[in-house]
């Protein structure tokens, strides 16, 4: 359990103090759906420096269940030629399975904002702390589209 305590201490640490200096969108409500492990709809929440994300989803790993996921997330770039926006972040699980279960989110992932159209493609891997009923790791991994309503300006 100490380990858990201090794996989750760095990563809040990371996320509040890691500085980002990215070209990312800074506005707006964005809609879609996320495939892989676990698969349903998900939302992104961006208002300035601000991002948020939500999953409603089916996991379909040993025991299959409806997954809640809410995560905080900070945007950078790498500087590659094309440039790669990357995100992270801290968040929460809750999986409604036979024994339900509650866990630690610390979402990783590359994605891309479409100048043109409201339109964003992500990939991502995170890495999952469960911390009720018992304490184990886990690892879930996918691939969306979000469609973003309201708002949407650039920042350097």
């Amino acid at each position: 359990m100490r380990l858990s305590r201090l794996i989750l201490a760095g990563a809040v640490l990371a996320v509040a103090l890691t500085p980002v200096g990215a070209r990312a969108q800074t506005g707006g409500t964005g809609l879609g759906i996320v495939l892989g492990e676990p698969t349903g709809v998900t939302a992104r929440f961006m208002r300035g420096g601000n991002n948020f994300q939500v999953h409603g989803a089916w996991s379909f790993t040993d025991d299959a269940a409806l997954q809640l996921s809410g995560d905080y997330l900070r945007s950078g770039r790498l500087d590659t030629e094309p440039m790669m926006p990357f995100y992270f972040g801290l968040g929460v699980l809750v999986k409604f399975a036979s024994e339900s279960q509650v866990g630690i989110r610390v979402p990783v992932g590359l994605n891309h904002f479409f100048k043109s159209d409201p339109f964003e493609i992500f990939g991502e891997v995170v890495p999952v702390l469960q911390v009720i009923p018992k304490t184990e790791f886990d690892l879930n991994a996918a691939v969306g589209v979000r469609y973003y309503f309201g708002a949407m300006s650039w920042r350097q």
